[in-house]
């Protein structure tokens, strides 16, 4: 729906994001939460997926202890001024896939008219909020899910006619306005995203992939002997892929997205995250070049990421 100049709205709204912060902050809230989707699991026998979750729990917990290069594991929420409703400003196409079934679609809570909303699948599905579309010629091209996803992941400038885009996961649901996180004009790079809330450095989220059993092992290995061999430093910076904003006339974002797509087929580890910072250090630049939206984009109260379908 599309909702102009309604200050009450607004302000309940704000009183929403305000308690949704309180419960993200709670810790009895977040146990009641697993216990119920453990329990959930249990009576609905599904009992490999159950495991699956304590188990990543599990693990989980010794990950956060052995891998975690920031001091705070539970970053504090960042401050979050709610922006008056807009209908005008720069035209922007937020989009995201769903190929398979790893992610079923979320609903935005708002639309807005200069915000087109564009969901690609593979599957005849409807999804309420969104612009359903089927996968583009170019992208069947490819094999895998996980290859068809970051095709359209990384490149925008090949679908879109709007000045802006922003991609987000298939598992990321809109609360509120995120127009605000759009690139500035002044952007190095023209592109914007998340730091990641525990890790800076490549080698180390690497490691944490090998322990989580995530992408493929074997190219893993051969893909950061690499980066250490032509000396990409530790500690380089490190973003997270769940979001990115895309000035699509800055014709560097354009080249960024370009070599990290090249750079994740070649490695063929399955893991855009660790492609990128080698990527920016090969073109003269760092992460921290690309615009920071936050410390942690699961702190955010604009957005809700739920956990993927297993």
């Amino acid at each position: 729906m599309n909702i102009e100049n309604n200050k009450n709205y607004e302000q309940a709204l704000a009183q929403v994001i305000e308690q949704k912060r309180i419960l993200n902050n709670s810790i009895a809230f977040n146990l009641g939460k697993q216990i119920l989707l453990f329990m959930n699991l249990f009576l609905q026998g599904k009992f490999i997926q159950l495991y699956k979750r304590i188990r990543g729990k599990y693990r989980a917990r010794q990950l956060y202890a052995k891998y975690s290069d920031k001091k705070s594991i539970i970053p504090t929420a960042l401050p979050v001024v709610l922006r008056p409703i807009q209908t005008e400003g720069p035209s922007i196409t937020i989009y995201t896939c769903i190929v398979g079934n790893y992610d079923a679609p979320k609903m935005p809570l708002l639309s807005y008219s200069n915000c087109h909303y564009i969901l690609y699948t593979d599957k005849e599905i409807d999804a309420v909020g969104w612009e359903v579309r089927p996968l583009p010629p170019e992208v069947l091209n490819w094999s895998t899910s996980i290859e068809k996803n970051r095709y359209l992941k990384f490149h925008p400038h090949c679908f879109f006619d709007t000045p802006y885009s922003i991609y987000i996961d298939g598992n990321v649901q809109l609360l509120t306005d995120i127009s605000d996180m759009l690139p500035l004009k002044t952007s190095k790079t023209g592109l914007g995203m998340f730091t990641h809330p525990l890790r800076n450095c490549v080698y180390t989220e690497a490691r944490t992939c090998l322990f989580m059993k995530k992408g493929n092992k074997d190219k893993l290995h051969e893909q950061i002997s690499q980066y250490q061999n032509e000396g990409l430093p530790a500690h380089y910076g490190l973003n997270e892929a769940t979001l990115i904003a895309t000035d699509l006339h800055n014709p560097r974002s354009k080249d960024i997205l370009g070599a990290w797509w090249n750079e994740f087929l070649r490695s063929g580890s399955n893991r855009d995250q660790i492609a990128l910072p080698y990527v920016l250090w090969k073109m003269g630049l760092k992460p921290s070049d690309i615009d920071n939206l936050g410390e942690d984009i699961r702190q955010d109260l604009r957005l809700q990421v739920h956990t993927h379908n297993l």
